[in-house]
């Protein structure tokens, strides 16, 4: 029940009741606390009209109490600002939630520098923190998306709230596809020693521990069919080997400098524009440092100068070098040179560093990086390598 409590206190409140009801008012409740006073339970609309009554007979009342949806009523108006901070929020939250904050991509299989690159593409296509999630069209990006990106099979853009995913798959390389029935063989794609040969079709024409030269028939594609009879086929197969790659670097182990020798010579040159006489001759020597300097003498309007140059002479001298730090500088590079060489996939057994003279002057370091790879290549393949 809704209304306004009003307390009134007095004689004769009987009288005030018969003139209220008189007037049209009505009471929803009313209570007797007291011999001299009344609790009456109206309309929040009667109110004024029955206070200006109980002012006309004399009689005290105040408003104990609201009910219902007046004391809501009332409560909001009291507080209106905390009203209208509820009223923003509610705006605020429905404006936060229609848009995008934050943009999550995903590479299978990939790594960070990936990841930066699909974001900074999808910043390109348009995809920002703070966009309205209505101007999103997630099918048309993710096509510009793997346009701009070939690399990718699969780019995928999926919205959960606030949050946009995008998740992004690599173009797998197809698988070759061989024709059984298509004779081919497999041969060395370099000199090496056989470690293992593991045959699919075909026949094996090596061993472990076989020495095999480039272009050498490994695996024979061809089949016995019947006692008499062999029949064609593709060769396939594995075979792994010992293969060894070389780097090789050096440095002398003498460094020739110039060094001076005390003797110098200065000469003086006077200078205006293209005009110049010689103040004082300098000889230069067969092998000199030379050092110009420039001295103004006109002033600033008239560019008058006088140009001394002064001869230093040198000699060349032959300085040793650690050989203990030569030694380190050429071995990590011959090093760095032959693993540069090293196959996809390849296994290292072990690796060494050899080091000899060259006439006395120069250190030369040889690398040597011995690993296991498969050399089993058809021979289309080892025509198109250029071997």
């Amino acid at each position: 029940m809704s209304g306004i409590w009003i307390r009134v206190q007095g004689l004769m409140l009987e009288r005030l009741m018969d003139a209220a009801l008189k007037q049209g008012m009505r009471f929803k409740r009313v209570e007797r606390p007291g011999d001299r006073s009344l609790l009456l339970l109206m309309a929040e609309g009667q109110v004024p009209r029955f206070t200006a009554l109980c002012g006309q007979a004399g009689i005290e009342f105040e408003e104990v109490s609201s009910q219902g949806i007046n004391r809501l009523t009332r409560r909001a108006k009291a507080r209106w600002s905390l009203v209208l901070c509820l009223i923003l929020c509610l705006c605020a939250l429905y404006m936060v939630s229609g848009r995008i904050w934050l943009i999550e991509a995903q590479v299978v299989d990939g790594d960070s520098a990936e990841q930066m690159e699909l974001l900074q593409a999808a910043r390109e296509a348009g995809l920002y923190p703070g966009m309205a999630q209505s101007d999103l069209k997630a099918g048309e990006t993710a096509g510009q998306l793997k346009i701009q990106l070939p690399q990718y099979a699969f780019i995928g853009i999926k919205r959960q709230g606030v949050r946009l995913q995008i998740r992004a798959v690599r173009e797998h390389e197809q698988p070759e596809v061989y024709q059984l029935d298509q004779a081919r063989d497999l041969v060395a794609s370099r000199d090496a020693v056989v470690q293992k040969i593991d045959v699919l079709s075909g026949e094996g024409c090596v061993e472990a521990g076989d020495t095999v030269t480039k272009g050498q028939l490994l695996i024979r594609g061809e089949e016995q069919q019947t006692d008499e009879a062999n029949r064609g086929v593709c060769a396939l197969g594995q075979v792994t080997a010992r293969v060894w790659s070389e780097g090789t670097a050096e440095a002398e182990l003498y460094e020739r400098v110039k060094q001076p020798t005390g003797r110098e010579r200065t000469g003086a040159r006077l200078e205006l524009w293209d005009w110049g006489k010689d103040l004082t001759y300098a000889e230069p020597f067969e092998s000199e440092e030379t050092y110009v300097q420039t001295l103004p003498v006109g002033g600033v309007f008239l560019p008058l100068r006088v140009v001394r140059t002064r001869h230093v002479e040198t000699q060349e001298t032959v300085i040793n070098r650690d050989e203990t730090q030569i030694r380190a500088q050429i071995g990590l590079e011959a090093m760095a040179n032959a693993l540069s060489e090293l196959e996809e996939g390849c296994a290292i057994i072990d690796k060494w560093v050899d080091y000899s003279m060259i006439e006395g002057e120069r250190l030369c370091a040889r690398a040597v990086v011995e690993y296991a790879v498969n050399i089993a290549v058809s021979r289309e393949a080892l025509y198109q390598g250029g071997n």
